[in-house]
């Protein structure tokens, strides 16, 4: 709706009563804008408080549809109301439809059509649509199922009385927050202790795999004094896969069928590994 003005009037009783006088001889003046969907800075207009019990309290009363009223309520009782325009009718309709998106999420478009006073599929979807493009509104349509599917919905005016049950809804919301906040924290907590094992056990099992590479250097370069030092890989090597300084095969073959006599007694070596290790 537009704002209620006319040139050089007060907002005295007498001066609100030739205002709301010049509105009605203006259909445009109570036109809704198409992106306007909260109305409760004109009921609060002093105009509107003073003549909600006089003769033009009609105005107020339409005012306070747009507000809190949906087209059922303009059903219910026509007569209470000044004649809506077109355009009027069809805003109060979609206000009608915000206010079912607020309630559920998935609305069959047979409970929108005795709500809408609507016979057509096409003419609801025309409605809906046009809420989709003006950001009032976001979700879709099925039409397979006849569904409105929402997503979100525009807030609408809120009466006095009401401002404590939306209180408690927030409360409730902000309790559910903190409580996955906290939730998450513990998470992230038990994450990063896992964390940290894994890192400790690795450099643990690093360390042990040192130790036993030394503990075989060591007593390789006690057997063999004359033979130089070799590298240890992480896997142990089966000693008869160990070539001696010979290149003679360690197993017997068409050259040696006799097989090495472990002339660097490298059995010897990994014998004596077996019996520290029982000790």
């Amino acid at each position: 709706m537009h704002a209620m003005e006319a040139p050089g009037e007060s907002d005295s009783e007498g001066g609100c009563s030739r205002r709301f006088l010049w509105m009605e001889n203006r259909n445009k003046a109570c036109e809704p804008k198409p992106r306007l969907f909260v109305f409760g800075e004109f009921l609060d207009h002093p105009c509107v408080r003073n003549l909600s019990h006089g003769p033009h309290a009609a105005f107020a009363d339409l005012l306070n549809l747009f507000c809190y009223g949906s087209f059922e309520t303009y059903l219910a009782e026509p007569t209470k109301y000044p004649e809506l325009s077109s355009a009027q009718i069809r805003k109060l309709k979609q206000l009608s439809i915000i206010d079912e998106a607020h309630s559920r999420k998935l609305i069959p478009y047979e409970s929108l059509f005795k709500k809408l006073d609507v016979e057509s599929s096409r003419e609801l979807e025309d409605l809906i649509i046009e809420l989709f493009y003006l950001d009032a509104l976001t979700g879709k349509l099925d039409q397979q199922r006849a569904l409105l599917e929402v997503d979100s919905a525009i807030g609408r005016d809120v009466r006095i009385e009401q401002i404590p049950e939306l209180n408690a809804t927030m409360n409730t919301w902000l309790d559910r927050v903190e409580s996955i906040l906290t939730h998450i924290a513990n998470e992230v907590k038990l994450a990063n202790d896992r964390r940290f094992e894994m890192q400790l056990h690795k450099k643990r099992v690093q360390e042990a795999a040192a130790s036993v590479k030394e503990a075989l250097r060591g007593q390789l370069s006690k057997t063999e004094p004359d033979t130089p030092r070799m590298d240890i890989d992480d896997h142990m090597v089966h000693p008869d896969l160990l070539p001696d300084g010979r290149g003679i095969p360690t197993r017997p073959s068409l050259d040696c069928p006799a097989g090495d006599k472990d002339g660097r007694n490298r059995l010897g070596v990994f014998k004596g590994l077996r019996k520290g290790a029982k000790q």
